[in-house]
């Protein structure tokens, strides 16, 4: 069926992008809250596997999940 065919993700946009990072930043730096995240749960931009850009210097102190950049993960199923 026409539902059952799932659409790629688009990738995200520069400000996408921005948002998350900021966010994350607001929160911890400014606001002081701390993610409860298990130790493998947590991104590391000097993987050998990361294949994207590095994180601006004002990004790089903040904890953020390995999966913050993919397009789609909170993607609810529409019933």
């Amino acid at each position: 069926t026409k539902s059952a065919v799932l659409k790629p993700s688009r990738p995200y946009t520069e400000y996408n992008i921005f948002f998350q990072l900021e966010r994350e930043y607001i929160l911890q730096v400014s606001l002081g809250l701390q993610p409860d995240v298990d130790a493998r749960r947590v991104f590391d931009p000097t993987r050998e596997d990361y294949v994207g850009p590095v994180l601006p210097a004002r990004y790089r102190g903040i904890i953020l999940l390995n999966d913050w950049h993919i397009p789609g993960k909170n993607r609810r199923r529409n019933r």
